[in-house]
This record gives C-alpha cells, structure tokens and sequence, in this order.
C-alpha cells in the first residue's frame, strides 16, 4: 500500500502514464493524439492511484497495470486486444528495467538505501524518475522514428490469424 501525495501523482504518476502511453504508441506504431494521451495519461495516473492505495502484496499492482494499460489503447486508440496486451507488457517491461537499472545509482547519489526513503520524501519522489523519463522519451522518439511495425504484422497462435 502506498500513499501518494496527489503532487506526487501530478508531478510524477501523471508524467510516467503519458510516456508510457506515448512509448507504446511508438512501439506499435500508434497515431499520436496529443490530446488523447493527455487524457488517457491522467485516467491511467488517477487509477494507478487508486490502486496503489489498495492493500494488496507489491506486484499485484504491476500485473493490474498492465490490464489498465491495455485497456488505455483499447478504448483510447482502438488497438485489437492482443495488440494492447503485448504492448503493454513491452512498455511495463520497458519502465522495469529502466527503474531497475537506474534506482541504485540514483538512489546513491540522493545518500538514500531504500525505495521507501524515496517514496518518504516527496522531493525524491519527484526528482528520481526524471532520468527514468528522459531515457523512456529518447526510446520512443527513436522508436517513432525507426518503427519495429511498417506494416499490418499477424500474429499466428496455431489455429487463427489475427492482424493489426
């Protein structure tokens, strides 16, 4: 359970949901509407929120993020269902490891040991993930500009084929 600031939310949460949305439009190589990204980036900030709030085990809130996400490009970007999934496991993934490779280096530079002192002190909370965005804004400005997907790709699961 975590309770985020609603500044947090705004200066943190909020910032992460749009890059994340703009990573995985630039992974499926998704049409950026600005405005949708804003809304959908503060409908996925708002409910990342609230279930960070929710008293379940650390992860579950991952795997709830992931069914979010997707649902994110469903609704707001009319992607097909498996579409929405892989992409937003990619771009979960993605934010992973990116967190994973920088938080201890950063972490260090801030003289903090532990996530939770992060999470105690607003102005860390606010100030470590910036590199994290910098990195996720660089990855989808290269990948906009060097598409995985040119084209309508087809996914084959045996029995059936389905494009997107």
């Amino acid at each position: 359970m975590d309770k985020m600031p609603f500044l947090a939310v705004l200066l943190n949460s909020f910032p992460e949901s749009v890059l994340l949305i703009y990573l995985g439009l630039a992974f499926a190589g998704g049409k950026v509407h600005r405005g949708k990204i804003l809304s959908a980036g503060a409908i996925s900030a708002l409910i990342s929120w609230g279930v960070r709030a929710l008293p379940v085990p650390f992860g579950v809130h991952t795997v709830i993020g992931v069914f979010v996400l997707a649902l994110v490009f469903v609704l707001f970007f009319r992607f097909k269902t498996v579409q929405a999934l892989f992409t937003s496991v990619f771009v979960l993934t993605t934010l992973i490891v990116i967190e994973n490779l920088l938080a201890p280096m950063l972490m260090g530079i801030a003289g903090v040991n532990s996530l939770s002192a992060v999470l105690d002190d607003l102005v860390l909370r606010i100030l470590i993930p910036i590199p994290e965005f910098i990195i996720l804004s660089v990855i989808a400005a290269l990948l906009f500009r060097h598409p995985i997907f040119n084209e309508k790709q087809t996914i084959k699961d045996g029995h059936n084929e389905t494009q997107y």
